[in-house]
Protein backbone atom coordinates (compact mmCIF):
# COMPACT_ATOMS: atom_id res chain seq x y z
CA UNK A 1 0.00 0.00 0.00
CA UNK A 2 1.20 3.40 -0.64
CA UNK A 3 2.04 5.95 2.08
CA UNK A 4 -1.49 6.92 2.97
CA UNK A 5 -0.17 9.90 4.69
CA UNK A 6 2.41 11.20 1.97
CA UNK A 7 -1.14 11.02 0.16
CA UNK A 8 -2.45 13.59 3.13
CA UNK A 9 0.06 15.60 3.21
CA UNK A 10 -0.12 16.25 -0.75
CA UNK A 11 -3.68 17.02 -0.51
CA UNK A 12 -4.11 18.73 2.65
CA UNK A 13 -1.24 21.14 0.75
CA UNK A 14 -3.31 21.40 -2.20
CA UNK A 15 -6.64 21.88 -0.62
CA UNK A 16 -4.69 24.52 1.63
CA UNK A 17 -3.32 26.36 -1.22
CA UNK A 18 -7.49 26.37 -2.93
CA UNK A 19 -8.54 27.16 0.58
CA UNK A 20 -6.25 30.05 0.87
CA UNK A 21 -7.20 31.74 -2.52
CA UNK A 22 -10.99 30.98 -1.45
CA UNK A 23 -10.91 31.53 1.98
CA UNK A 24 -7.70 33.01 3.32
CA UNK A 25 -5.31 31.62 5.72
CA UNK A 26 -3.72 34.60 8.59
CA UNK A 27 -0.90 34.60 10.54
CA UNK A 28 -1.28 36.33 13.87
CA UNK A 29 2.05 39.00 14.48
CA UNK A 30 4.65 38.22 16.45
CA UNK A 31 3.71 37.66 19.96
CA UNK A 32 5.61 36.90 22.89
CA UNK A 33 6.22 33.68 24.78
CA UNK A 34 6.39 32.68 27.91
CA UNK A 35 9.99 32.26 27.47
CA UNK A 36 10.55 35.77 27.05
CA UNK A 37 11.22 35.05 22.86
CA UNK A 38 9.42 35.65 19.92
CA UNK A 39 7.16 33.08 18.15
CA UNK A 40 4.77 32.61 15.64
CA UNK A 41 1.47 31.85 15.28
CA UNK A 42 -0.64 30.62 12.84
CA UNK A 43 -4.42 30.47 12.50
CA UNK A 44 -5.78 27.98 9.55
CA UNK A 45 -9.60 28.07 8.89
CA UNK A 46 -11.20 25.19 6.99
CA UNK A 47 -14.03 25.61 4.71
CA UNK A 48 -16.37 23.69 6.50
CA UNK A 49 -20.32 25.05 7.41
CA UNK A 50 -18.74 25.98 10.89
CA UNK A 51 -15.24 27.58 10.35
CA UNK A 52 -12.74 25.60 12.18
CA UNK A 53 -9.49 26.82 13.13
CA UNK A 54 -6.49 26.15 14.30
CA UNK A 55 -3.50 27.74 16.41
CA UNK A 56 -0.23 26.65 17.46
CA UNK A 57 3.08 28.60 18.53
CA UNK A 58 6.47 28.18 16.45
CA UNK A 59 9.34 29.59 18.12
CA UNK A 60 10.55 32.18 15.48
CA UNK A 61 14.01 32.61 16.03
CA UNK A 62 14.64 28.77 15.13
CA UNK A 63 11.93 27.35 12.75
CA UNK A 64 10.90 28.75 9.26
CA UNK A 65 7.60 27.83 7.40
CA UNK A 66 8.56 25.70 4.66
CA UNK A 67 4.66 25.28 2.97
CA UNK A 68 0.92 25.86 4.16
CA UNK A 69 0.98 24.36 7.59
CA UNK A 70 4.74 22.85 7.67
CA UNK A 71 7.35 24.15 9.86
CA UNK A 72 11.19 23.14 10.23
CA UNK A 73 13.72 23.93 12.59
CA UNK A 74 17.63 26.60 11.73
CA UNK A 75 20.64 25.08 12.72
CA UNK A 76 23.20 27.87 11.58
CA UNK A 77 20.82 29.19 8.76
CA UNK A 78 19.87 25.69 7.37
CA UNK A 79 16.63 24.22 6.80
CA UNK A 80 16.80 20.54 8.68
CA UNK A 81 13.89 18.92 6.91
CA UNK A 82 14.45 16.22 9.31
CA UNK A 83 13.23 17.82 12.05
CA UNK A 84 9.71 19.67 11.10
CA UNK A 85 6.19 20.07 12.29
CA UNK A 86 2.85 20.15 10.70
CA UNK A 87 -0.90 20.27 10.96
CA UNK A 88 -3.10 17.52 8.22
CA UNK A 89 -6.80 17.13 8.74
CA UNK A 90 -8.42 14.64 8.69
CA UNK A 91 -11.82 16.22 7.45
CA UNK A 92 -14.62 13.99 7.85
CA UNK A 93 -13.24 11.21 9.69
CA UNK A 94 -13.19 10.59 13.81
CA UNK A 95 -10.25 10.19 15.86
CA UNK A 96 -10.57 6.42 15.42
CA UNK A 97 -10.79 6.32 11.55
CA UNK A 98 -7.39 8.56 11.73
CA UNK A 99 -6.05 6.29 14.33
CA UNK A 100 -6.63 3.09 11.72
CA UNK A 101 -5.30 5.57 8.77
CA UNK A 102 -2.00 6.20 10.28
CA UNK A 103 -1.48 2.57 11.73
CA UNK A 104 -1.44 1.83 7.88
CA UNK A 105 1.25 3.56 7.74
CA UNK A 106 2.71 1.80 10.66
CA UNK A 107 2.33 4.48 13.45
CA UNK A 108 1.94 3.05 16.83
CA UNK A 109 0.33 4.26 19.97
CA UNK A 110 3.03 5.45 22.37
CA UNK A 111 1.61 7.01 25.53
CA UNK A 112 -0.64 10.17 24.15
CA UNK A 113 1.01 9.92 20.94
CA UNK A 114 1.09 7.87 17.81
CA UNK A 115 4.53 6.89 16.56
CA UNK A 116 6.86 5.27 13.68
CA UNK A 117 10.32 5.04 13.16
CA UNK A 118 11.27 4.87 9.56
CA UNK A 119 14.64 4.98 8.20
CA UNK A 120 15.70 6.96 10.91
CA UNK A 121 13.50 9.14 11.41
CA UNK A 122 11.05 9.05 14.39
CA UNK A 123 7.09 10.80 13.72
CA UNK A 124 4.76 11.30 16.45
CA UNK A 125 1.49 12.63 15.64
CA UNK A 126 -1.23 13.61 18.29
CA UNK A 127 -5.06 13.86 17.34
CA UNK A 128 -7.38 16.57 18.37
CA UNK A 129 -11.47 15.62 17.17
CA UNK A 130 -13.34 18.29 16.44
CA UNK A 131 -16.91 18.83 14.69
CA UNK A 132 -15.69 18.38 11.33
CA UNK A 133 -13.14 15.78 11.70
CA UNK A 134 -9.74 15.11 13.46
CA UNK A 135 -6.98 17.48 13.41
CA UNK A 136 -3.50 15.82 13.20
CA UNK A 137 -0.24 17.55 14.80
CA UNK A 138 2.69 15.58 13.58
CA UNK A 139 6.43 16.28 14.34
CA UNK A 140 9.63 13.95 13.41
CA UNK A 141 13.09 14.15 14.05
CA UNK A 142 16.33 12.13 13.41
CA UNK A 143 15.81 8.90 15.87
CA UNK A 144 19.55 9.84 17.16
CA UNK A 145 18.84 13.05 18.34
CA UNK A 146 15.44 12.29 20.57
CA UNK A 147 17.27 13.83 23.48
CA UNK A 148 17.90 17.09 21.73
CA UNK A 149 14.14 18.12 19.99
CA UNK A 150 11.85 15.86 21.59
CA UNK A 151 10.93 17.95 25.03
CA UNK A 152 11.15 21.27 22.37
CA UNK A 153 8.77 19.93 19.69
CA UNK A 154 6.30 18.69 22.56
CA UNK A 155 6.19 22.35 24.06
CA UNK A 156 5.17 23.56 20.60
CA UNK A 157 2.35 20.49 20.59
CA UNK A 158 1.30 21.67 24.11
CA UNK A 159 0.21 25.32 22.49
CA UNK A 160 -1.56 23.29 19.80
CA UNK A 161 -5.50 25.19 20.23
CA UNK A 162 -8.40 24.52 18.02
CA UNK A 163 -11.77 26.87 17.85
CA UNK A 164 -14.84 27.23 15.99
CA UNK A 165 -15.54 30.62 14.77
Amino acid sequence: MENNIQKLLIGFLAASVLAVSLIGCSAKGTLSSQSGGSSQSESKLTNQPEQEAYSLDIPEEDWTPVSMGMWAALKDSQVLTSVRIWVVSFEGQTAEQARESLAADDYQPDGETIQREKEGVISKVSLYESKGGTWGLFYSYPSGEAEQWETELSAIVETFQLSSN
